[in-house]
């Protein structure tokens, strides 16, 4: 059996009409050759493509900034409120130690350790508003494990402050 060779490519198909400034090649399907486009067509492509990459570059740009801006808002709204109002418990404890103190070094006037002892009881009141406070805040198993912990110290503080308080 004998092969007969390949007919000649055409250039151009006779069925489809090529479209102006387009070089269709007939070797494994219609190719389009970008030098042949006008200058216009070229520039609006390379123009099209710019403005895709800004977009998406916008996109990106826009989404992580919401996502900093949610960071911040947790921050704010609600790690550092807790904070803040932590820090106040504890500078309230301090206030209640220098009470004892005052009341102590006092103990020979009488005026002075009732004074004194009222004074501790209203930080005492304070104090258990504002851990009601943070009670309600919480909203993880650390923080309630941390709060847990607190009010355990606190109530060895509060033993050893009622001992002292009766010494009086």
């Amino acid at each position: 059996m004998t092969r007969r060779p390949n007919p000649p490519l055409a250039r151009h198909h006779a069925a489809v009409p090529s479209p102006p400034g387009f070089q269709t090649l007939i070797s494994n399907g219609a190719h389009m050759n970008i030098s042949n486009l006008k200058i216009g067509t070229r520039l609006a492509f390379g123009f099209a493509i710019v403005l895709l990459l800004l977009i998406s570059v916008a996109t990106v740009a826009i989404t992580r900034i919401q996502s900093i801006n949610e960071d911040t808002a947790s921050m704010l709204d609600d790690r550092y409120v807790k904070v803040m109002l932590t820090k106040s418990i504890l500078d309230e404890v301090n206030v209640q130690a220098r009470f004892l103190r005052n009341a102590t070094i006092g103990a020979n006037d009488p005026a002075e350790v009732s004074a004194s002892l009222a004074k501790l009881e209203e930080s005492v009141q304070k104090n258990s508003k504002m851990l009601n406070q943070l009670k309600a805040m919480i909203n993880s198993e650390t923080g309630q494990r941390a709060f847990a912990a607190m009010i355990d110290a606190r109530a060895g503080y509060g033993q050893a402050r009622d001992i002292a308080v009766k010494l009086l």
